[in-house]
């Protein structure tokens, strides 16, 4: 199914901005409320897009760890078998499917390193000696940047960013029931949500607001689903020289200003940064790269293209883990 200019272009403007109401919305697009009501209605209908809250995860302590991998095997149960583990363990928050140089990727939000080898461990030992490469980094920096791709008109959006930094906060298990239901049900009204925790609605309400003033919310987004609309989703692995403040500025600002490039991870490891691409023609993310090369040649070792089959796993708040802390 396509999107029509009108969805696309609310889209856009709204995705960033999950909590715009009607009025603020009719004057950035210039739709009539009725179209905007029926459009957004649409595209939740349709399964395009999943309102989220925008959840700082370093705030309540954890560091994400992501690891690509490609498998020593080709036995398909046991390749079912370790992904099905995988997917079903608590620390691990994403879960995707790849083709390129690694086959699969996996992200593991945990309290201290040792945790990560743990779990890594454990898969070995119940798996055997299966991973044939593998490549880790931890995440320090998130931004999402807006889908302008999707629409012919200019749209201004600011990323949603979030930075580990600036210490942590202490929540208790009322917010943790709040922030869970709002990652899972993010369509679902406060109202309804407060009625099925069990709290007055003013309760449920100013716990939120405390928590975007505690730095643990800091907006809301739309999750969107690209294959619904026809485009095909990248991960560009970039690997710079060095350890250079100024080309992650650079590299931000170029991701900006770019309309296919919705998401850049800054990470410490074996690679510096992820650039999340989507596309309606593959031959563009090649394109993409040129132009990155030609922008920042002399600053990069290399950019591994990664094309996305499937996401298998993603938890935006990990509350069983929180409750195992407790």
């Amino acid at each position: 199914m396509r999107l029509s200019e009108k969805e696309a272009h609310i889209l856009t403007c709204l995705e960033l901005s999950a909590d715009l109401g009607i009025p603020e919305l009719r004057r950035i697009t210039g739709y009539r409320e009725h179209t905007l009501r029926y459009a957004l209605n649409r595209l939740v209908e349709r399964g395009i897009v999943t309102k989220s809250p925008f959840i700082n995860l370093a705030k309540l302590g954890f560091t994400l760890h992501n690891i690509f991998f490609s498998l020593s095997s080709d036995n398909k149960k046991l390749k079912d078998a370790l992904l099905k583990e995988m997917v079903k363990t608590p620390e691990v928050s994403w879960v995707a499917e790849f083709g390129g140089d690694y086959q699969y990727g996996i992200e593991i939000c945990a309290f201290e390193l040792a945790e990560v080898q743990r779990i890594l461990y454990g898969f070995s030992e119940k798996f055997g000696n299966i991973f044939f490469q593998k490549a880790v980094s931890t995440q320090f920096a998130a931004h999402v940047l807006p889908r302008r791709y999707l629409s012919k008109k200019k749209v201004v959006g600011q990323p949603l960013s979030i930075q580990s930094q600036g210490g942590t906060v202490a929540i208790d298990e009322l917010d943790e029931k709040i922030l869970s239901a709002l990652a899972q049900q993010g369509n679902v009204s406060h109202r309804q949500l407060a009625k099925e925790i069990g709290v007055p609605l003013s309760t449920f309400e100013l716990r939120v607001k405390n928590l975007k003033k505690k730095g643990v919310i800091l907006g809301s987004f739309y999750q969107v689903n690209p294959a619904s609309y026809g485009a095909s989703s990248y991960k560009l692995i970039v690997y710079g020289k060095g350890v250079n403040g100024a080309l992650r500025d650079n590299l931000l600002a170029f991701a900006d200003r770019h309309p296919n490039i919705i998401s850049m991870f800054e990470c410490f490891g074996s690679w510096d940064y992820e650039l999340g691409v989507e596309v309606f023609e593959p031959r563009e993310v090649a394109s993409i790269t040129q132009e990155l090369y030609e922008e920042f040649g002399s600053e990069l070792n290399n950019i591994q293209v990664l094309s996305k089959f499937q996401t298998l796993k993603l938890v935006l708040f990990p509350t069983t883990l929180i409750e195992s802390k407790e």
